[in-house]
């Protein structure tokens, strides 16, 4: 089974539902709706995890029992926890086994590979050549967007997509991308449009989860960011905040058509397709933007 999430992060969900069992405070359906969530986001819906845990009962409706009832519930709920925790450090152990198992593979195939290259060395006169053709090539092209990029800066920004006072004062790099995304839309390039609506979507809950010194909870072992598929998820469940109901709803729909922008080679957005998640994507951003605390003056 494939983690969703890294092995160091989703142990340390899980190691944090285990205190919470023996809070003082402890409320049954917070923490089963809470682990539920959680666990889906670590071994995904289809995984059985999340439905072992919404079939432990901590209550009943027989008085004298409820105790007893509550501390049998704990117990199950303690030790599934902990076999998650064992399965995932076994996981892991397991991938890094294969990893090793890659790496002298790979050390194989680089020798295999530089035999066949000293083979080429002929060539490479000839490559070099092509290549600084290419470089030739791509200088025009760049010079060709420059132009270009002038002569978006030269339109002027309107409310046809969304309102740029949304972001205005946040920071120059959120500024100059959400321009993009609304004179990609102005001048019908739509797809263009969604990806920066991607990008800023993707910046935003980054900037929000930082101003709330909580940004590692959105990293990678390797201390980059998540991609924005698991960092939507993340934003959804952090306790920091209460999303609301409109955006909960509103995510999917825009993430749908971004991804298809961005990845599917066959799909090419047209003015529908990003009229139908207008309203979304207004509600999505001005509720990240007050997340980021950008709303507040100083």
């Amino acid at each position: 089974m494939r983690l969703l999430v890294s092995s160091a992060f989703a142990i340390k969900i899980l190691e944090d539902r285990l205190k919470d069992l023996n809070a003082f405070d402890f409320d049954s359906k917070v923490w089963k709706d809470r682990t539920i969530l959680e666990l889906k986001q670590i071994f995904g819906i289809t995984g059985d995890q999340w439905l072992q845990v919404n079939q432990i009962h901590f209550d009943t409706y027989i008085t004298s029992e409820k105790q007893s009832k509550l501390t049998q519930g704990k117990a199950t709920a303690r030790k599934l926890i902990a076999s998650y925790i064992d399965f995932i450090k076994q996981h892991s152990a397991a991938q890094q086994e294969k990893v090793k198992v890659e790496e002298e593979s790979y050390q194989q195939k680089y020798v295999q590979l530089l035999s066949e290259w000293n083979e080429f060395v002929p060539k490479y006169n000839t490559l070099l050549g092509e290549h600084e053709n290419l470089q030739q090539e791509a200088i025009s092209l760049y010079d060709k967007i420059s132009e270009l990029e002038t002569q978006i800066k030269d339109d002027e920004l309107t409310d046809q997509f969304f309102p740029f006072e949304l972001v205005e004062g946040t920071r120059g790099y959120i500024e100059n991308v959400a321009k993009q995304s609304i004179l990609s839309y102005q001048n019908g390039l739509y797809d263009s449009c969604l990806v920066m609506v991607r990008k800023l979507i993707e910046t935003l809950i980054i900037e929000a989860f930082e101003v709330h010194k909580i940004e590692s909870n959105i990293k990678s072992n390797d201390g980059f960011y998540f991609y924005l598929s698991d960092l939507i998820s993340i934003l959804l469940s952090e306790a920091a905040w209460t999303i609301t109901r409109n955006s909960q709803q509103s995510f999917p729909k825009i993430k749908k058509f971004a991804d298809l922008s961005a990845h599917n080679r066959r799909f090419n957005a047209k003015k529908n397709d990003i009229d139908q998640i207008k309203d979304d994507i207004r509600i999505v951003i001005e509720e990240l933007v007050h997340l980021a605390k950008f709303d507040k003056k100083e």
